[in-house]
């Protein structure tokens, strides 16, 4: 009885060190341009991105994700993320090539535009 537990114990751990989400980098923006990029620093193939945001509130408009085999990706996100707050999971499509760059057009949120927003970006790798 002990095997088959600690079998499934190591399993469970194996696959959730796989389902975690992977900071792939961290910009701030002061809103005089509308447009950054974020470069992964780490090596994976990821299934979902997600945008995280401290300081000022930022409108989030859309995100092209480009990956090593020089095909790319455009996502309307379209959203307003709050200080504090995530935007929504966004799916890729190619899920089986790592990225380069994540590049992002963004406006400050009314009333905000004379503040900064730090923005972090979020990967899930693609699970086995």
């Amino acid at each position: 009885m002990k095997i088959p537990v600690l079998f499934l114990l190591v399993l469970l751990n194996l696959i959730g060190i796989h389902q975690s989400w992977t900071r792939l980098g961290t910009t701030t923006v002061k809103f005089t341009a509308q447009q950054d990029a974020v470069y992964p620093v780490a090596n994976y193939k990821f299934e979902r991105i997600k945008f995280a945001v401290s300081g000022a509130p930022i409108s989030l408009e859309d995100a092209n994700v480009v990956f090593t085999d020089g095909s790319s990706e455009l996502i309307h996100i379209l959203a307003v993320v709050y200080k504090g707050s995530e935007s929504r999971e966004l799916v890729l499509k190619n899920d089986t090539t790592d990225i380069t760059r994540i590049n992002f057009t963004y406006k400050a949120a009314k009333g905000f535009g004379d503040q900064n927003a730090k923005i972090s970006v979020w990967g899930k790798p693609k699970s086995f």
